[in-house]
């Protein structure tokens, strides 16, 4: 990628010097904060980016987790991820997603990147469920950047109809 800027060392506080930064975090804590204050089926890591002790951003990719009588189904939006660098896993009564993306360009030094949005690099994001799913049934698929994970609620848990007699 050919360019007649000049490139301008990224630092790792530059993911929060920008104002649109700035109020996407202020915004994620505040969602963060009624999450907890009312509480939720589940739980997920809020934050877009963190800078881990060695300095390196991690990102969290952004998703959508419905809600069904039988499993909770998952949509992770992970642009420009290659299928084979994607890690899903479990811990304890959590599903853990990783992976690592790379940009679809190449800066020079000449280059200067004066816009920065998009998630590059290293990405991990967390969800608990309830204790009740059932993990040997988990199943995924990834086409067009979008990650669907689907988790079977265990047994006991799933939502089912009875008929009570009204006295």
């Amino acid at each position: 990628m050919k360019g007649t800027l000049m490139r301008r060392p990224m630092s790792n506080l530059d993911v929060y010097t920008s104002p649109m930064s700035l109020f996407r975090e202020i915004d994620r804590a505040l969602d963060d904060i009624f999450r907890r204050f009312f509480g939720t089926p589940y739980t997920t890591e809020s934050r877009s980016t963190a800078v881990t002790e060695s300095g390196e951003v991690v990102w969290t990719p952004r998703m959508d987790l419905i809600e069904t009588p039988e499993s909770y189904r998952l949509y992770i939006s992970l642009p420009h991820v290659d299928r084979n660098s994607l890690k899903i896993r479990v811990q304890e009564n959590t599903l853990v997603i990783s992976g690592q993306n790379h940009p679809p360009y190449e800066l020079k030094d000449e280059d200067v990147l004066h816009v920065n949005e998009l998630a590059w690099g290293r990405f991990h994001h967390t969800v608990s469920f309830p204790e009740a799913v059932n993990w040997d049934k988990v199943k995924a698929r990834y086409e067009n950047g979008l990650l669907v994970v689907e988790v079977p609620k265990a047994e006991e848990r799933k939502a089912r109809e009875i008929e009570i007699e009204i006295r």
